[in-house]
């Protein structure tokens, strides 16, 4: 009988997380957020010290600002969506072998998806710069349907269904607690990129940990 490592790297159906797992883009994130926050005239002074790539938006700002009221929470969102939409992006860059990996699997038959908070247009044109437009079957994030906005755990439900696909015949391959949960949630399984930015003990309970992306000859 496979192990729940050795079956999480067999199944043909991969999710793939996308800031901090397939590309370092945390530069650009971060340089948004100072830009969102001098332009709404917010005082952060403890900025440097809570602030982490990785989770939601409105996570993050309600680890910012405790007790945030809702129309401010709108407007830091509103604001960094300008912003980063506005942005370059050019300090984004692929993980080296991320591509490597998934062309890899890609030629071996899996179905490959990405699966993500981040909002659907910085994503695409992401995905176009980098040239990765036909590795992947499809596209999932957060903010696809504009009337019903999904965490990763429902999102990842929703794609599944949508798709088909039993959650054994699944992994989620991702570098924060969010993205193990949205596995556990479904019953699929879980790979860490430890690589990423979830930090210490963010992926426990994933039923294998990689410390980079797979090189040749590894899954």
């Amino acid at each position: 009988m496979e192990t729940d490592a050795n079956a999480a790297f067999n199944v043909r159906n991969w999710f793939f997380d996308f800031d901090g797992t397939l590309a370092d883009t945390e530069p650009d994130i971060r340089g948004t957020w100072l830009r969102a926050l001098a332009s709404l005239g917010l005082d952060c002074p403890g900025f440097a010290k809570v602030y982490r790539t990785g989770p939601s938006l409105d996570d993050i700002s309600r680890a910012l600002f405790p007790g945030i009221s809702a129309a401010m929470l709108e407007k830091i969102r509103e604001t960094f969506k300008r912003e980063y939409d506005s942005s370059p992006l050019a300090l984004s860059v692929p993980y080296p072998g991320a591509e490597e990996w998934l062309r890899r699997l890609r030629a071996e038959g899996r179905r490959l998806f990405i699966l993500s908070n981040k909002r659907m247009a910085p994503l695409v044109r992401l995905v176009g710069r980098y040239g990765w437009d036909g590795l992947f079957d499809g596209l999932y994030t957060g903010d696809m349907d504009p009337a019903a906005k999904r965490t990763k755990p429902v999102l990842f439900a929703d794609a599944l269904r949508e798709r088909g696909i039993a959650p054994c015949d699944a992994v989620v391959v991702g570098d924060t607690a969010g993205d193990v949960e949205a596995a556990r949630a479904c019953g699929a399984f879980a790979i860490g990129a430890a690589w990423g930015y979830g930090g210490p003990g963010a992926l426990a309970g994933a039923d294998a940990v990689l410390d980079s992306p797979p090189g040749p000859g590894r899954a």
